[in-house]
């Protein structure tokens, strides 16, 4: 048996790969929603260059036709199509303007932070039609296409407040986590015809409609300490929507700076208990029945938030697991400080 040809068979998409990972979505079309400015921007150029017939979705002309522009400009092929998604008469002429699409990237939407108690109906509802509806029914038109062709790509954008709590997130956290539940469905039930459906949950990203306050506290707290730029989310998504994915669907890929990758809580300090850098002194706590898994605490003068989940344990020496005070004075201020942002 020849292996590559078994491949090929498995996902017609494959015969296009280009081992230098370069135009290697020739003769594919690419829609993408939300595609005018910030990840989306970078997503439709970035999937311009590696060859695709990239579809622009957005509401404003004039930005899409500047996307479009850029694109042609390398050398790619692009047009733009205008349509409010959440109006569904206008997201059945996207479908039909749009014609067949063997890449989907579902990238529009927007996000809310505040306290629960002031969020409104009718904000809550535009931010599960964008986020959640929308999708759903763009997958719903396009998708079965796919499956029928034998072949194609979906990805949707998730988001690290899918993953975790944050203060202040709830209802857009929600709407996030349930685009990561739809993408396991959604696998599931094409990805045996052929078509990958996976998303990316990216972390804290300069966009122009992120505040760049919360952005930077946010970015803070990551293993990296600091936000992404649109075009690292792209890389990533341009990977996803490509054939060198072709074993990977139904997966949901953490682009956030390794924020998930560990847990943190900043917590209040008690009234008296304010302490100076020079009279810290931070003592490493167990949590009861410690052992694989176990949350490792940081804690001073009464005030105690876990730093860490610990990944292993008979193996590690107590000197590898133990969090230092460069570590809680790094991540707990970023965190309080975004609690302040919203």
């Amino acid at each position: 048996m020849n292996p590559r040809h078994d491949l090929q068979d498995a996902d017609p998409i494959t015969e296009r790969h280009d081992m230098n990972g370069q135009r290697d979505l020739e003769d594919l079309s690419a829609l993408v929603t939300g595609a005018t400015s910030g990840i989306g921007k970078a997503v439709a150029e970035d999937l311009g260059r590696r060859g695709a017939d990239v579809i622009v979705h957005g509401r404003d002309a004039g930005r899409g036709a500047a996307v479009v522009d850029a694109i042609i400009a390398e050398g790619g092929k692009a047009r733009f199509v205008a349509a409010d998604l959440s109006d569904p008469g206008e997201l059945d002429d996207l479908v039909e303007q749009a014609g067949v699409v063997d890449i989907l990237v579902n990238n529009a939407g927007f996000s809310w932070f505040g306290p629960t108690a002031q969020l409104d109906l009718a904000m809550f509802d535009r931010l599960f039609a964008a986020n959640v509806r929308a999708p759903y029914f763009l997958v719903a038109a396009l998708a079965p296409g796919m499956a029928a062709r034998g072949s194609g790509s979906i990805v949707n954008m998730s988001s690290m407040a899918g993953q975790i709590g944050l203060a202040g997130g709830a209802a857009y956290g929600a709407a996030k986590a349930t685009m990561a539940s739809l993408t396991r469905a959604w696998a599931a039930e094409f990805s045996p015809s052929g078509v990958r459906v996976n998303a990316v949950a990216p972390g804290p990203v300069y966009t122009s409609g992120a505040v760049r306050e919360r952005t930077e506290a946010l970015g803070n707290t990551t293993l990296l300490n600091r936000a992404a730029r649109p075009e690292e989310i792209a890389e990533v998504i341009s990977f996803l929507a490509s054939p060198r994915a072709s074993y990977v669907t139904g997966a949901i890929v953490a682009v956030d700076g390794g924020r998930t990758a560990i847990r943190v809580l900043a917590c209040n300090r008690r009234p008296g208990a304010a302490a100076t850098r020079a009279t810290r002194r931070p003592v490493e706590r167990r949590h009861p029945g410690a052992g694989h898994g176990a949350v490792t605490y940081l804690g001073e003068s009464g005030d105690w938030w876990p730093v860490s989940m610990a990944t292993t344990s008979a193996r590690s020496s107590a000197s590898r697991m133990r969090p230092t005070r460069t570590v809680a004075d790094r991540i707990a201020p970023p965190i309080r400080k975004y609690l302040q942002a919203w």
